[in-house]
């Protein structure tokens, strides 16, 4: 099964980050969106079940971050990515993503070279000048804040074209 590590990002920033996937012409994300903070790629269900005990054991606190402007990856000029980014609390986002890291690389995973904070918004299937535009008028906008209080193990499934999301495993936060 192909599966991330994230941290699930609450209805009221997803439903504003729908509004700008409507004025893309995508869909909503169905109140799926979220931040990676590791790809593990395809694993069986004994990993699956070894990388949710590493996430438990995971010590961090509670922590708002802040959702505002969008960039495109690889970049502006050449959008194949739309994304929202992590502005306020990036620090501790990045933090935390070490800290996955760190947990599931004795489990022969490899840790990320360079983490981004970042909502996928949109991927781009064809150029069109509207991208452009969208990007331009949101570069400064924000889109919310979200309490970050826990983590999971997703299953990434491809349906119908579209990818579904499953949560196989959440680990929460010190409380």
């Amino acid at each position: 099964m192909r599966t991330f590590v994230c941290v699930d990002i609450g209805d009221a920033v997803s439903s504003a980050l729908d509004a700008v996937r409507a004025e893309l012409g995508a869909p909503p994300h169905a109140g799926d969106a979220h931040i990676t903070l590791a790809f593990l790629g395809e694993i069986d269900e004994r990993q699956a079940s070894d990388v949710g005990s590493r996430l438990d054991s995971i010590v961090f606190e509670p922590f708002k971050i802040g959702i505002a402007s969008l960039g495109a990856f690889p970049s502006r000029a050449n959008p194949r990515i739309v994304w929202a980014g992590a502005g306020a609390g990036s620090d501790k986002l990045r933090a935390l993503a070490a800290s996955v890291d760190g947990a599931i690389a004795p489990l022969g995973f490899a840790r990320r070279q360079r983490f981004v904070p970042h909502i996928t918004v949109f991927r781009v299937k064809s150029r069109s000048g509207r991208i452009a535009g969208v990007l331009e008028k949101h570069q400064n906008t924000v889109f919310g804040t979200h309490l970050v209080d826990a983590i999971s193990l997703k299953r990434s499934d491809l349906r119908g074209g579209r990818h579904v999301h499953t949560i196989l495993h959440t680990a929460g936060a010190a409380r």
